[in-house]
């Protein structure tokens, strides 16, 4: 039954909405989600990701097993997707911060890029993916061997994210400073 799948997905927006609470035009950022959105989904078809079946296998109770495994690579690949589509957009956009430092009225947009893009990214490599993934693979017979790459790989990802959070808003703060 897709019943706890749905609660589940409305429960998760539900908590991001009450979280986010009155900031969510702060918290939108179109550039952002097309970078990211954009970016896991071409890596996953130039992996060759079924990526309509990744999604029939999550809200369908009939799926084969193949179609369950192939949707639980789909998303395992995704969350490394995420990893990756976000630093990429953080790259995009602290190379924007940077190339306004002498207009300040610029620095803005290049924040957004760089800090919604890393936050999308994780949310759906590290919230939705994981869930989706965790949902199939209960569907199938056998557990599936957990994955040893994804935690050093994540812990690349947030010390390469927050790396260059910090190196742009030193760069931000010395430029605002100097000046």
């Amino acid at each position: 039954m897709n019943v706890p799948r749905i609660v589940g997905f409305v429960m998760l927006i539900t908590t991001l909405m009450v979280g986010i609470g009155s900031n969510l035009s702060s918290m939108t950022d179109p550039g952002s989600l097309v970078l990211v959105v954009g970016g896991i989904l071409g890596m996953l078809l130039l992996g060759r990701h079924n990526i309509g079946g990744m999604i029939t296998a999550v809200f369908s109770d009939n799926a084969d097993e193949t179609t369950v495994r192939q949707a639980i690579e789909g998303y395992k690949m995704g969350r490394y997707y995420s990893m990756a589509a976000a630093a990429v957009a953080l790259g995009i956009g602290s190379i924007v911060v940077l190339k306004n430092l002498n207009d300040p009225g610029s620095i803005g947009p290049g924040l957004a890029i760089a800090l919604l893009s890393t936050l999308y990214a994780l949310l759906l490599g590290f919230v939705l993916f994981p869930g989706l993934q965790s949902g199939l693979e209960n569907r199938l017979p056998e557990p599936v061997p957990v994955d040893e790459r994804l935690v050093p790989g994540a812990l690349l990802a947030l010390v390469f994210c927050t790396v260059m959070t910090v190196a742009v808003f030193g760069v931000l703060t010395a430029s605002f400073t100097a000046g």
